[in-house]
């Protein structure tokens, strides 16, 4: 049985369900019954997270952030006996707002606005092609949080100065606030840098910033 792995999710909303865990293992005998997954509370108590399948070998996990947590998991065989515990590594989220002073922007490209539905109540924004707004941070993952709506237009993002992905804001059928919009998750904390440009979209040159989610 292999120990719990924690990422960031890569859909989803803050508020709700941030990170990604998953696990495996097998049993030659009478076969894995069911697993129990469990998260530990900030007192040191486990709670016991609930899976929708007894099966089930990955789920998603609410986790407050600047909490560090970690997550434990079990299996029992179909004679009745349970395995050992097997225990992720300690895993805090810390979340960046758009108005923190460590992200770096291109001067005079972007502005803020009040929001009331964003997780500070204000949001970054900005309507010039190749605008950036970058994040130098240490950790093992990263998420960009930033609203959904149909007027909003494309961002690039960028990690350690390397486009990885194009995300559409304006992509979607109804307006979702606190959008996970993307992450990525590596198995060493390290330095790195995260940004998003602007593409300048015709019609919806538009792109609001909420936060960026550290993994720690």
């Amino acid at each position: 049985m292999t120990a719990p792995t924690v990422a960031l999710t890569r859909t989803g909303t803050v508020g709700d369900d941030e990170l990604l865990v998953r696990w495996s293992g097998t049993d030659t005998g009478t076969g894995i019954e069911r697993w129990r997954l469990q998260q530990q509370q900030p007192d040191g108590t486990w709670r016991r997270v609930s899976l929708g399948r007894p099966l089930a070998t990955q789920t998603l996990v609410h986790t407050e952030p600047g909490v560090t947590t970690r997550f434990r998991v079990r299996a029992i065989d179909g004679a009745g006996r349970w395995s050992p515990w097997a225990r992720s590594s300690k895993v805090t989220v810390d979340v960046v707002d758009d108005a923190d002073a460590r992200i770096e922007r291109t001067p005079d490209a972007w502005s803020a606005t009040a929001d009331p539905s964003a997780l500070a109540g204000t949001l970054s924004r900005s309507t010039t092609r190749d605008a950036a707004a970058t994040l130098t941070f240490e950790g093992t993952g990263v998420a960009v949080v930033a609203p959904r709506a149909l007027d909003l237009g494309k961002l690039d993002i960028l990690l350690d100065g390397v486009r990885v992905r194009t995300i559409d804001l304006g992509a979607t059928s109804v307006s979702a606030p606190r959008s996970i919009v993307w992450s990525s998750t590596w198995a060493a904390s390290g330095p790195h840098s995260v940004a998003i440009v602007v593409r300048g979209t015709a019609g919806r040159p538009a792109v609001d910033l909420d936060a960026f989610l550290i993994l720690r």
